[in-house]
């Protein structure tokens, strides 16, 4: 499910003309944001990774569960997120009535 893994699928998908990589692994460019992207949490997809970046630089890569990096990484911090999903709109209507209040 693309909720899942929602910057993966950004990556492949709709943002792919602003995404930097290929196979198991993807990232922004660093002048953009330093967000990264696992296909799946393996050690090939690391290795890919890791060819993505320059000596140093942190990413940042979002995963469902705390990730155990390869050895040579460090997990500098783990932050948990809430993701929300909206299964049905609250509102309906034209948005600029929606925006006034009018809806």
């Amino acid at each position: 499910m693309e909720l899942d893994n929602p910057l993966w699928h950004a990556m492949i998908g709709p943002q792919r003309s602003l995404a930097v990589g290929h196979g198991a692994a993807m990232r922004y460019p660093a002048h953009v944001n330093a967000h990264a992207a696992l296909g799946r949490p393996t050690a090939q997809a690391f290795a890919e990774l890791a060819r993505l970046m320059a000596p140093g630089e942190t990413v940042y890569v979002f995963w469902g569960t705390p990730l155990t990096p390869p050895t040579g990484w460090a997990r500098d911090m783990v932050v948990e997120i809430q993701q929300m999903v909206c299964r049905e709109p609250a509102l309906v209507g034209p948005v600029e009535a929606i925006l006034s209040g009018a809806a």
